[in-house]
């Protein structure tokens, strides 16, 4: 029987918090990936890129709140199209 707190699905890169912590299913640990942990975003993937820390985000929805939560006030009044970066 699998405990619902365990997080058997780890993270290979040992600098990531979910190295330790893990997920508790392998959907969510190809989330942490395909999202913009560890740059594992497809070539083909279109990305906004933050100007102000980098962070990647391929939805714009999540990028959007980013500029909002992280940078505050100090987020340039943009369109999220403008950071848009299509991986070559």
């Amino acid at each position: 029987m699998n405990d619902k707190h365990d997080r058997p699905y780890k993270c290979h890169d040992p600098y990531c918090k979910y190295y330790e912590l893990g997920f508790p299913n392998r959907h969510e640990l190809g989330r942490h990936h395909r999202k913009k942990a560890h740059n594992f975003i497809g070539e083909d993937d279109v990305v906004h890129v933050c100007p102000m820390c980098g962070n990647m985000d391929p939805r714009a929805d999540n990028f959007k709140a980013h500029l909002e939560n992280v940078h505050n006030d100090n987020a340039p009044e943009v369109t999220t199209k403008q950071y848009v970066h299509q991986r070559a």
